[in-house]
Parts: structure tokens; C-alpha cells; sequence
């Protein structure tokens, strides 16, 4: 009877296995053939496993001898810096490895507060919240700060961050073409509908080191009464007087926001977080509740560090050149140039696109194997590197 019983209901869950292999078997063949689709457009990435610590010469799994980093956002070298790896041990003994919890439970240490100060105070803003990464932090501000009744205006070659950040709102959202003052204004006219005006740009884009005219977009914003917030990821730390970014670089710091940032780039560390005025992070964010604060060894930032430019690709430091055109970059408003690495679709003579920013293009004639042969690490992007819509 027990028997009976037992292969009765065996039998019984035997379709719904069946049925759930077929599911995972089918999930399987949706996914390799997208993979394939990827491969076949020339955008499948690899990852590249670096066996020695992070600096401008790395060393690659697979590749003989050293190799030239030019694919590393550690723009200062601060990542192995000793005073960085220092402040790190010590803060893991002090503070340990781990929060035990979200944030809003008890996953906030004095430390963070610490940090947050900090942020607030060197970008010259009320407050700051920290994130585990940019892109959290990026998710977590547009749900925060805007509703169906207000309205985003966002460069169409912003980063995918922020667009997906922007996709998670509810507001009403436009785009406008990239570095267009005209299009931006068109677009702000047509937004005075709404309550809240939000126009979100990046500082510096990364994929082709334009700077955002932010001294034009703060004179729209003010004269259509929006907000203005610029994403400072690829500025913070080595782009204005004193590193504070785009807005410091063109003299508008009063005049935008918000702005976000991350310790994962110039700073050597990890971690996101913006700042603005203090209302903004309210209990509102559910990015900023449910998140974990991060390792405690990355608020090693907390203490003062000199900030060596060890990892800057300057011209005279590394004897950089173009193989297309002989030269390199000229004067830059910053002592540290990220030469930005894109393959050509269809391939294309090498060409450069040397700018007076810290940000440059190279154009390859194929993938990063072409690069690897003048012993650079490079990850070629092919546009477009974006989102095409919200």
C-alpha cells in the first residue's frame, strides 16, 4: 500500500520535472542563439584575466611579458597606491568586513556618515548618499526625486547608467541630440507642462571624451526653471582647479543640482554615491534603503592621501602616439589623458580623434588583437555603446 502510495506520487511529479527541463532546455537554445547574434555582430566581449595587481603595466593570463593598460579607468593609480592599501587594512580591522545588514536596518557605521560628510563637503553640496556602485546610484536617484507629474530630459548618448536609471521612473521622459542647445531648448518648452524639469547629463562622456556645455545647459535650465543633474564618473578627481569635475572646470558648481560620482575610477576605489540638496535622500529611494553599504576597506578614502598621477597615459610619460598620424594629444586641461580604444565597423585605417579634453579616441582596424601587438590591453567598443531610446 505504502508502495502504491510512493510511486503514485512519483509518477505524479514526474510531468512537472519534465515539463520544467523542457523550459530550462528551451531557455538554453533562446540564449545560445541571442549569443550567436552577439558573435556574429562583432560585440561579444571577453573577459581578459589580469594576474597582477591593478597599475599602467599589468600582466594578462595567456600573454607572455607586460602589458600597457589602456582599458583601466584608474586614472590616478590610486588603486595600488600603499597609503590606499594601508587605509583599507586598517579600516577592515577596526570595522570588520561585513554590515550585517541593509542600510535603513543597521548597515550604517559611523564611517559611512564619515564619508558621506566628506563627499558632500569636496564636491560643495548639502549632502550625499553612498551606493555599492555608480550604477545603483544612478538607479536609485530618478524613482527618489521625480513622479508621473514631472519630466527628464537626458543627452541620447548618455551612459547606459544613467538611462536605465531614468527607464525606472515614472516621469515623463525626453531626449535630446547630443551637445544640441537647440534641441534641449525645444525640448524644455515643450516639458513646462510638468512640475519638476530634470535636465541629466553626463560631465565627460567616456566613450568619445566630449564635455558636456554646461555652462549653456545651466542658462536653459534657469531660463525654463528645471533642475540640472551631470554625472561626474569620468571627471571626479583630476578634471577642474581641484578635481571636483566638470561643474568646477567650467564655473558652474552653484548652479547644478546634483551630481553623481563613484570612488571606482580616479579614486581607486569602489562604491557611487550622489550629492545634492539634503531632502533629496529621503526615505523615498528604495535603492538607497535596500542597498548594503560597501567593503568597509574601501573607505580608506576617508583619509587624506596624496593623489600621485602614476597611472595618468600622459604623451611624455608613456611616449604616446598615434600609428595613423604620428602625433598625440595636445594640451588638456588635465594632466591625466584616458585614450578611449574603438574598433572600426567595417574596418578602417587606424585614426585618431585627439582632443584638448582628458578624453581621446583611437580607432583600430580590428579587434584588440591589433592592439596587442604594440603590447596594449584594450577593450574596443562598438557603437553604439548606448541604449538607442528610453
Amino acid at each position: 500500500m505504502w508502495a502504491g502510495g510512493f510511486w503514485r506520487a512519483a509518477l505524479s511529479r514526474a510531468p512537472c520535472g519534465c515539463r520544467s527541463q523542457s523550459a530550462v532546455a528551451q531557455l538554453r537554445g533562446i540564449l545560445e542563439g541571442e549569443l550567436e547574434g552577439i558573435r556574429a555582430a562583432g560585440t561579444w566581449k571577453s573577459e581578459r584575466i589580469i594576474t597582477s595587481r591593478q597599475g599602467p603595466h599589468i600582466h594578462v593570463d595567456g600573454v607572455s611579458g607586460g602589458i600597457l593598460n589602456f582599458c583601466a579607468n584608474n586614472y590616478l593609480g590610486l588603486s595600488s597606491h600603499p597609503e590606499v592599501i594601508q587605509a583599507g587594512l586598517q579600516a577592515l580591522e577596526e570595522f570588520g568586513a561585513g554590515l550585517s545588514s541593509v542600510r535603513f536596518i543597521c548597515g550604517t557605521q559611523s564611517i559611512h556618515k564619515s564619508l558621506e560628510a566628506k563627499i558632500a563637503r569636496f564636491h560643495q553640496r548639502e549632502d550625499a548618499i553612498l551606493y555599492p556602485s555608480c550604477f545603483d546610484a544612478n538607479a536609485g536617484l530618478f524613482e527618489a526625486l521625480l513622479t508621473p507629474e514631472d519630466a527628464v530630459l537626458s543627452d541620447e548618448l548618455n551612459h547606459a547608467s544613467i538611462i536605465d536609471g531614468i527607464r525606472l521612473c515614472k516621469a515623463h521622459k525626453y531626449r535630446y541630440s547630443h551637445l544640441d542647445m537647440a534641441d534641449l531648448e525645444a525640448k524644455l518648452q515643450e516639458a513646462q507642462k510638468h512640475r519638476l524639469r530634470l535636465v541629466a547629463t553626463d560631465g565627460a562622456f567616456s566613450m568619445d571624451g566630449d564635455i558636456a556645455p554646461l555652462q549653456d545647459i545651466c542658462r536653459l535650465a534657469s531660463q525654463y526653471g528645471a533642475l540640472v543633474f551631470v554625472d561626474e564618473c569620468h571627471a571626479t578627481g583630476f578634471l577642474g582647479p581641484t578635481g571636483r569635475g566638470t561643474d568646477e572646470l567650467l564655473g558652474v558648481m552653484d548652479q547644478v543640482t546634483i551630481v553623481n560620482s563613484t570612488l571606482g575610477k580616479a579614486l581607486g576605489g569602489a562604491s557611487g554615491a550622489w550629492r545634492g540638496v539634503r531632502e533629496v535622500g529621503g526615505s523615498r529611494g528604495q535603492h538607497s534603503l535596500y542597498s548594503r553599504g560597501d567593503w568597509a576597506g574601501l573607505w580608506a578614502l576617508t583619509n587624506p592621501t596624496p593623489l600621485p598621477c602614476s597611472q595618468g597615459a600622459t604623451q611624455q610619460d608613456l611616449g604616446l602616439w598615434c600609428p595613423c598620424c604620428g602625433s598625440g594629444p595636445g594640451p588638456t586641461s588635465s594632466p591625466t589623458v584616458c585614450l578611449l580604444l574603438w574598433w572600426a565597423v567595417p574596418p578602417r585605417p587606424w585614426t585618431c580623434s585627439w582632443r584638448a579634453t582628458p578624453l581621446s579616441s583611437l580607432w583600430l582596424p580590428r579587434p584588440s588583437g591589433s592592439a596587442l601587438k604594440w603590447r596594449l590591453l584594450a577593450s574596443p567598443s562598438r557603437e553604439p555603446v548606448t541604449p538607442s531610446a528610453l
